[in-house]
C-alpha cells in the first residue's frame, strides 16, 4: 500500500495540566518504541520533528499559555509544510496548543472540525472546575470559554465553533460540563450511544458532522477513552471504555481522507503501563490512520 503523505510528529512533554505529571514522559516512551519498530528510519514516512518540554517552574495560566503558543507554532509550521501532523502529548491540556495551531494554519481556507475521543468532557471553566486542573478544560478553551490567555492563543478566536465539534466515548463528567456543551449545541456520543450504535457507525456520523462547513478536521484521542484492560497506562483510567480493536477499526476508514490534517494522542502514563501495552496502542492508533501499521503488517505477512 502506498502512503501518500509524510507525517511529522511533535512530542509535547507536558504534565502542567494535571496533578500527576508522569504523563509528561509519554512522548519519550513512544518515540523509543517507534525507533524500535523502525518507523523512524531514514526512509520512513514518519518524521519525529521535535519534542517540546515544559521549562522548570511552569504552573500559572500565563506560563501555560506561553508554552501552548509554542506548541501551536510548531503544529502550524508543519501544516504549512503540507505534512500530516501527529502530536503525542503528555496530559490532554496540550490540545489547547495543538488545535490552536491547526486552526491558525488553515484559517485562510476556513474552519477546523474536531473529533474528540475521551472518557471525559474536558469542558470545565475555572469557575466550574472542582480541581482547577487544566487537563479538565481544553475543550472549553477551544470553544472560547475559560481563562482569556488560554482562549486567545493565535489569531483565530475561538479556535473551534461548537457545531464543528463532536465528542465520543464520554462516561465520566460533571453536570456543569454537560450543561455548557448542551447549551452550545455540541454533539456528544456517550459510551451508552457507542454500545447502542456501534463504534464504526458513531465514527462515521462524527466524521460527517465535523466535515460539514469546515476546511479540514482532526482527531484528538485521550487514551483513557479506552477500557483500562486494553490501556492500563493512562492518566485517569475509567472502566467501561472502548476496546482497542473497535477503535482501530473505526479509525481505519480515515486513512485516505485528505481533509484529515492532524491527530493527537494524549495521556500515556508509562509508569502505570503494563508490558507497554498502552504505548504500543498509542503507536498503532496513529499508525493505522497514516498507513504505517498496515504496511508493517503486510511486510511481516510476507
Amino acid at each position: 500500500m502506498k502512503i501518500s503523505r509524510i507525517t511529522e510528529i511533535i512530542g509535547v512533554a507536558s504534565g502542567l495540566g494535571a496533578p500527576d505529571i508522569r504523563c509528561a514522559s509519554g512522548p519519550e516512551t513512544i518515540q523509543r518504541l517507534a525507533h524500535a519498530r523502525n518507523w523512524l528510519s531514514v526512509n520512513s514516512h514518519w518524521q519525529w520533528r521535535a519534542t517540546l518540554v515544559v521549562p522548570p517552574g511552569h504552573g500559572d495560566v500565563k506560563e501555560a499559555a506561553d508554552f501552548f503558543s509554542k506548541v501551536a507554532a510548531e503544529v502550524s509550521a508543519a501544516i504549512h509544510r503540507q505534512r500530516f501532523v501527529g502530536v503525542y502529548g503528555g496530559d490532554h491540556s496540550c490540545a489547547i496548543g495543538t488545535w490552536g495551531g491547526v486552526a491558525e494554519a488553515i484559517a485562510a481556507r476556513g474552519r477546523i472540525g474536531l473529533i474528540w475521543i475521551d472518557a471525559h468532557m474536558d469542558s470545565h471553566t475555572p469557575q466550574t472546575s472542582p480541581s482547577g486542573e487544566l487537563h479538565g478544560m481544553p475543550v472549553a478553551c477551544l470553544l472560547g470559554k475559560g481563562a482569556t490567555e488560554l482562549c486567545r492563543i493565535g489569531k483565530v478566536v475561538p479556535r473551534l465553533l461548537p457545531q464543528h465539534l463532536c465528542l465520543i466515548g464520554v462516561r465520566s463528567y460533571e453536570g456543569e460540563e454537560a450543561q455548557l456543551l448542551q447549551q452550545m449545541g455540541v454533539k456528544v456520543y456517550t459510551m451508552d450511544d457507542v454500545h447502542r450504535m456501534g463504534m464504526a457507525n458513531v465514527m462515521f456520523q462524527a466524521r460527517e458532522h465535523v466535515s460539514q462547513g469546515t476546511a479540514a478536521y482532526g482527531v484528538s484521542i485521550d487514551l483513557d477513552s479506552l477500557d483500562p484492560l486494553d490501556a492500563p497506562g493512562v492518566g485517569s483510567p475509567v472502566v467501561g471504555g472502548l476496546h482497542a480493536e473497535e477503535l482501530i477499526d473505526a479509525l481505519r476508514p480515515l486513512r485516505n481522507d485528505q481533509k484529515l490534517v492532524a491527530m493527537e494522542i494524549a495521556e500515556l502514563n508509562p509508569v502505570m503501563d503494563l508490558e507497554q501495552r498502552t504505548a504500543m496502542l498509542a503507536l498503532d492508533l496513529l499508525g493505522v490512520v497514516t498507513g504505517l501499521s498496515e504496511e508493517t503488517e503486510h511486510e511481516q505477512d510476507h
